[in-house]
């Protein structure tokens, strides 16, 4: 027993006097002084680097390391300053590598961030703020001075929130999910895969592609799904043209974007990106804030074949709108109820080829409405509304000047289900008016090209019954107006336009309809054209003496007598008026040139039927005026009797046949017979008589007369009431002749 304790002693005294082992304990206790000290040390760097930033304060709760496990927790992390937290991380879980810390390279095999909270933001001068702290943008350029490399396998990030800020906007970035790795500070150039699924402002995103984040300008690529992200977001960038949008928009696009942080004074307009693929907006409205209009509105928007290379240069091979309005503005109106109707609506839109080019051009190929209705407007102001009245108007404290945009469309169409309504709230009660499209097309529309031809061709249906055709060729962007139309209507009813003949002219229509054929050439601002106008059944009266007194004005004579002379037994008006006039005419008026053209159409169509009716009697008609008055009757040529007889001779015979021949085919013409008995009658009749007196030669005036009458009623069947006998006359002047005279 003695012998083996002493032995013991033995090898107790060499293991506590060996060198090799005094430095194995000292090296086993540094190492756990170090791993003991090591979060503290984390915690003091982690502290020191975000206070060199900037930040005023850094608290962990708790920081744990586990040198053989590999992994770093740090728990509820929070940077701030005296007013506010500006970081809060709840949990970060870092796994790293050793081995890679002989090359001076930091290497996490995983890192998983939980919980973020902090605010990304870009002043108007300066650089990106993270959360307030300094930040220095990258660079490409490898530096000689960096020592440590850095890397990591994959970097995922959970039930975050990003504030984001850029000027005076704001969003909001809810983060589920958001992986990316590998990445290396060594490789900067190469790319990551990146997966993200969140919330962009109410809107549910999801990313996933390929992204460079270390190099000094970073870049994506891969597929940008949206749903339901609202657009009211982007109205604070609406602001100066006091527009604000609402609605939701939905993608699924391939982009590639790259953000130019090499130079921090770019703005976002900088930005290099390309997308392709389908956007779809829902229920979207664009309202102008100051006049409280609604310039569009739509429940639907789908854009397929989107290519957006550049802001400057974008292609989408078909555009739908759905249950699309167009220009809402409220007009001063007779009944509140009318107030307020879009200038266009339609079921469904589609735009066919839709390219905006780095030229400030926009190229289409086919706009085409389904279902449409288009509002033409007047309020009680007198006012049409057009589609530059409902426009936004352009930002004119912008120190950007507008260019110019240039568009081209191939063809618009209408299909056979729209409508066109009038609705003029001018005149009381306002008038009202549906126009049924049964084939709309208009072709070949070039602002860029002032010579471009327009071409246009309508069929439509007014009301039930009357049909109209338009068809031509224009130069809408020419600096004169250059045109060539043919329009046809056929069987307008006239009694609902009365409202503005009884405006305008005084008259209102108490029956008849319309057909017109009009053919109108402008070249060059100056109008020649021809409107054969065909009027049926027509029944007027004058109902304002003042009004109706203008338009006898350009007559020169009742409109009545005009009527009664145009108008055949079928009780049709046929009139063929030129259409002449200079547009640049600072007098010119297009209502006072179709008033003047209808009225001396009228007029010269009246005496031309006359006298070609009446043959070489014809060229004694003329108009009779009163004290330098309008003229207020039509006189025939007069009937000729031989001195003191009241007997007809053979031409006064053919004369009468010319004039009943008027008389049948114009039964509504009615003649006053007025005979005239003069100084070679008493001479004639003296020789018979020794004493003749006045009234024998009222007598034979009267007789004269009753002549006319009788051969007119006997021989041509002329009713009596239409034939009118006057009183005589007895003309004691030298030149007077023996005659009655015929007057409508």
């Amino acid at each position: 027993m003695t012998q083996l304790f002493s032995k013991f002693n033995a090898l107790l005294h060499s293991i506590t006097h060996s060198r090799w082992l005094r430095w194995g304990v000292i090296s086993l206790a540094i190492i756990a002084i170090i791993f003991v000290s090591l979060p503290y040390v984390i915690v003091f760097g982690i502290q020191h680097w975000f206070t060199s930033q900037g930040a005023n304060y850094v608290e962990m709760e708790d920081v744990d390391f586990n040198p053989f496990t590999r992994k770093l927790l740090i728990y509820n992390l929070e940077v701030g300053d005296d007013a506010e937290p500006l970081i809060q991380v709840a949990e970060t879980d870092l796994e790293f590598s050793w081995l890679p810390l002989l090359k001076s390279t930091v290497y996490f095999d995983d890192i998983v961030i939980k919980g973020v909270k902090l605010t990304l933001q870009k002043p108007i001068e300066g650089p990106l703020a993270i959360a307030g702290l300094k930040t220095t943008p990258s660079s490409n350029t490898k530096s000689e001075n960096r020592d440590i490399g850095f890397g990591v396998n994959k970097l995922t990030l959970l039930n975050s929130q990003l504030d984001i800020k850029y000027d005076d906007n704001s969003s909001t970035l809810l983060i589920d999910n958001f992986s990316m790795g590998p990445l290396a500070s060594s490789k900067p150039l190469d790319a990551t895969d990146i997966k993200f699924s969140g919330n962009l402002d109410g809107g549910q995103v999801q990313l996933n592609g390929k992204m460079t984040p270390l190099n000094v300008n970073p870049s994506f690529s891969g597929n940008v799904h949206i749903l339901s992200f609202p657009l009211e977001t982007i109205n604070p960038m609406l602001s100066a043209n006091e527009l604000v949008v609402d609605g939701y928009l939905d993608t699924d696009m391939n982009v590639d974007i790259t953000l130019p942080l090499d130079n921090s004074d770019k703005a976002p307009s900088d930005l290099k990106y390309s997308a392709n693929g389908k956007l779809t907006l829902r229920k979207i409205s664009v309202t102008d804030i100051n006049a409280q209009t609604s310039f569009v509105s739509a429940t639907k928007i789908n854009l397929v074949g989107a290519q957006i290379k550049t802001p400057m240069l974008v292609k989408i091979t078909k555009t739908d709108l759905q249950d699309l309005s167009l220009s809402q503005i409220s007009i001063p109106s007779q009944k509140k109820s009318e107030s307020t109707l879009p200038l266009l609506q339609a079921d469904n839109l589609s735009i066919q080829s839709f390219q905006f080019t780095d030229q400030n051009k926009v190229l289409i190929d086919t706009v085409a409405f389904t279902k449409a209705t288009a509002n033409l407007q007047r309020g009680t102001d007198g006012k049409w509304v057009t589609l530059q009245d409902t426009a936004p108007k352009p930002d004119t404290n912008t120190e950007t000047p507008n260019k110019k945009l240039f568009a081209s469309i191939n063809q618009i169409t209408l299909d056979n289900a729209s409508v066109i309504n009038i609705n003029d709230q001018m005149v009381s009660p306002a008038f009202k008016q549906t126009i049924k499209v049964n084939k709309f097309n208009l072709s070949h529309l070039n602002n860029s090209d002032e010579k471009s031809v327009t071409s246009v061709d309508f069929d439509g249906k007014i009301g039930g019954f009357t049909n109209f055709n338009l068809s031509g060729k224009l130069q809408p962007f020419a600096s004169k107006t250059n045109i060539n139309a043919v329009a046809k209507l056929n069987n307008l009813d006239l009694p609902p336009l009365s409202i503005y003949t009884k405006l305008y002219h005084g008259y209102v229509l108490n029956s008849g309809h319309i057909d017109t054929d009009i053919n109108v050439d402008i070249i060059d601002d100056a109008i020649k054209g021809l409107a054969k106008i065909k009027i049926s059944n027509l029944e007027m009266s004058a109902v304002d003496k003042v009004k109706s007194k203008a338009l006898t004005t350009s007559l020169s004579l009742p409109l009545e007598t005009a009527i009664v002379v145009l108008r055949d037994n079928d009780k049709t008006i046929r009139l063929k008026i030129p259409i002449t006039g200079d547009i640049n005419d600072p007098t010119f008026s297009y209502s006072d040139a179709v008033n003047q053209a209808i009225g001396k159409a009228a007029k010269t169509s009246a005496m031309q039927y006359l006298k070609y009716s009446l043959g070489p009697y014809g060229a004694l008609i003329a108009l009779t005026e009163i004290a330098g008055e309008i003229a207020s009757s039509i006189n025939l040529a007069p009937v000729n009797f031989k001195p003191g007889s009241d007997i007809l001779d053979t031409d006064s015979i053919d004369y009468l046949k010319r004039v009943s021949v008027i008389m049948k085919e114009r039964t509504d013409i009615n003649i006053k017979v007025c005979g005239t008995a003069v100084n070679l009658d008493r001479t004639a009749l003296l020789e018979k008589n020794t004493n003749i007196t006045d009234e024998d030669l009222q007598s034979l005036a009267t007789q004269r007369a009753n002549a006319i009458k009788n051969h007119l009623v006997t021989v041509y069947e002329i009713q009596p009431k239409r034939l009118f006998i006057c009183l005589p006359v007895v003309d004691s002047s030298d030149e007077a002749k023996p005659i009655a005279n015929l007057t409508i």
